[in-house]
């Protein structure tokens, strides 16, 4: 079985930064289970539009940062027990995603050969080799906490299947975006919502009840004043 190793350059901010400190092309990678990269899953960011907040992430390729995207899309084999492991695994972290956190500090310890392992936090290129050594194909004492994408090429026996621009290669492959997963996301992202949104029903009751009470008290002194005004008047006219 063929298990799939993306590495790409996109366009986010952290991206370039890491560019320009490694003179890499590539600085994401992430593990993919399909040629048609349907079922990609690394650490990175979470939201689309958020870049301060990273985790795991079931990866949407056709959107977001992945757009303009450079890759090179490399792949190698496995033994259907590996490969049901690391779906298994993959499955486990996204199953508890909650409690997985983006490794900043290991992304830049990596970058100076200085190891910073934190429990439940990875960067892509850490992840992707962790799972990979879970199952034997890359050795247990495999640094997996200083590995960068690039680093990957060279310790594994890989088969360049793509290189070019990403979108290129989704359309080639026949690659649509997954409504099924959107929805499924968005739908958890509502539900793991809900109790934040339920503690402010309160508070937008409150403020609309405010509002209507302000509305409510100029009428009043509109009233008032519209009716000693005519009072006044008739007074004098009589």
């Amino acid at each position: 079985m063929r298990v799939y190793i993306l590495l790409t350059q996109t366009t986010s901010t952290l991206t370039k930064v890491l560019k320009f400190c490694t003179k890499k092309p590539y600085n994401h990678a992430s593990l993919a289970f399909d040629e048609r990269l349907e079922y990609t899953y690394s650490f990175g960011r979470i939201h689309a539009d958020d870049p301060l907040i990273g985790g795991f992430s079931h990866e949407r390729l056709d959107a977001g940062v992945f757009k303009e995207a450079q890759c090179q899309l490399l792949s190698l084999d496995a033994t259907p027990e590996q490969y049901r492991k690391m779906r298994d695994r993959v499955a486990e972290i996204e199953a508890n995603q909650i409690k997985y956190k983006y490794n900043f500090l290991g992304l830049f310890g990596a970058k100076f050969d200085f190891k910073i392992e934190r429990k439940h936090a990875y960067f892509c290129s850490q992840f992707v080799a962790k799972v990979l050594q879970e199952v034997g194909l890359l050795p247990n004492d495999f640094p997996s906490h200083l590995v960068q994408p690039t680093d990957l090429v060279n310790h594994l026996n890989l088969k360049v299947e793509y290189q070019g621009l990403l979108s290129d290669y989704l359309t080639i492959a026949g690659s649509a975006a997954s409504n099924e997963r959107d929805t499924d996301i968005l739908l958890r992202r509502k539900l793991f919502t809900m109790p934040f949104r339920v503690l402010f029903v309160p508070i937008k009751v409150a403020q609309v009840s405010t509002m209507t009470l302000r509305t409510g008290t100029t009428y009043l002194n509109r009233s008032r004043k519209y009716i000693s005004e005519r009072l006044f008047q008739d007074e004098r006219s009589g």
